[in-house]
């Protein structure tokens, strides 16, 4: 008859349901010990009170009462109020269940998550938001999108505004664009690619989620890769799928004669025509290498030269051409060539001279 006692029994036999009467003997009410059986056990609580007061009836609705019952009660009223606490209960169980496993999934990727509300408040943050923001949910969350979220336009570097705005107001989606600068708790400058959507329910909008992605590392990359393709002896470029330049290095500028600013963005066709060798006569000797492509400037800025082009795909719909320029080992094969011939010239002579021979005599 004690609160105390109460807690004990739950935790020993573990019910499906507590109903509990609020006015206990010693120092813990009904419903203190409610409160304390519910957030270690999680178990529906229906109060049973013979006191209707405000104060009373204030304390009863709280987050841990499922139902509760006025003294007297008849058990129609008793049976209802314990079907719709087991009703509520298991609801809230399988929300709850839902909850963590959405939160388990957005923690779990790499890409920063934020939610906000129809007003555009802040309503969740993953870690990897939490983390380059500086911001603890807990502490922003209500807070306008924009007092934490401060990007950056990149190309012009003034404050690029609150890309959910447009979202929100015309319930439209944000595919990734150009990278944006984000300012992170200590205020340094991140590259970030940035999606959004709205979130609709039942046909209004509740909200809007928006995702970045940090840049940083495929910076870098990026950055090591244009070191090696700087370094570079052979002339590199990548095209796109539609065939437009996207990236050479300074070699190609050497062997083909255009600048950069000529070369990047324009259709691949227009600035480097091809056509095939033609095999050297008499004799070709066969090294296992690919008889390179004779490949001439658009323009004619340079005159026509042999090279050898090796393709290779790079995902996502890209190609990364290397031009090797082969005209020292084009010379050495025809001079092989030529040294073939004159071999086998001289030899051919030397034996008719020894089949001419005997018949000289005769």
């Amino acid at each position: 008859d004690t609160g105390e006692a109460a807690i004990d029994i739950a935790e020993a036999t573990r019910p499906d349901l507590v109903l509990m009467d609020i006015r206990l003997k010693g120092k813990l009410d009904g419903i203190e010990a409610g409160d304390r059986i519910y957030q270690s056990l999680n178990l529906p609580i229906v109060f049973v009170t013979a006191h209707s007061d405000h104060a009373t009836l204030q304390r009863v609705k709280t987050n841990t009462t499922f139902g509760y019952v006025l003294k007297p009660f008849q058990e129609r009223d008793l049976v209802m109020a314990i079907d719709m606490a087991m009703h509520r209960h298991s609801v809230e169980k399988h929300l709850k269940e839902s909850e963590l496993t959405h939160a388990a999934l957005l923690a779990g990727i790499t890409d920063g998550v934020m939610a906000t509300d129809r007003h555009g408040r802040i309503r969740f943050l993953n870690p990897v938001a939490e983390n380059i923001t500086g911001c603890r949910i807990e502490e922003v969350h209500g807070v306008p999108l924009d007092e934490v979220l401060r990007l950056i336009d990149e190309s012009t570097l003034t404050p690029a505004g609150n890309p959910l705005e447009r979202v929100l107001s015309g319930r439209v989606r944000m595919e990734p664009g150009p990278a944006m600068l984000m300012l992170d708790g200590e205020g340094r400058r991140i590259p970030v690619e940035i999606a959004a959507a709205p979130v609709m329910y039942a046909g209004m909008l509740a909200g809007a989620v928006l995702t970045f992605r940090n840049l940083s590392e495929r910076r870098r990359a990026e950055m090591r890769f244009r070191g090696l393709l700087e370094a570079s002896p052979d002339a590199m470029l990548i095209v796109d799928g539609g065939g437009n330049i996207l990236l050479v290095n300074l070699q190609t500028e050497k062997l083909f004669g255009y600048g950069r600013d000529e070369l990047l963005g324009r259709p691949h066709h227009q600035v480097i025509k091809s056509q095939k060798i033609a095999p050297t006569k008499p004799a070709r000797i066969t090294s296992g290498v690919t008889m390179p492509d004779r490949l001439a400037a658009a323009l004619n800025r340079l005159p026509t030269m042999p090279a050898m082009k090796t393709p290779m795909i790079i995902p996502p719909k890209r190609v990364l051409e290397t031009f090797a320029d082969c005209a020292a080992a084009l010379d050495a094969e025809r001079a092989a060539v030529r040294a073939v011939a004159r071999a086998a010239t001289v030899r051919g002579a030397r034996l008719a001279t020894a089949v001419m021979r005997p018949l000289a005599v005769q």
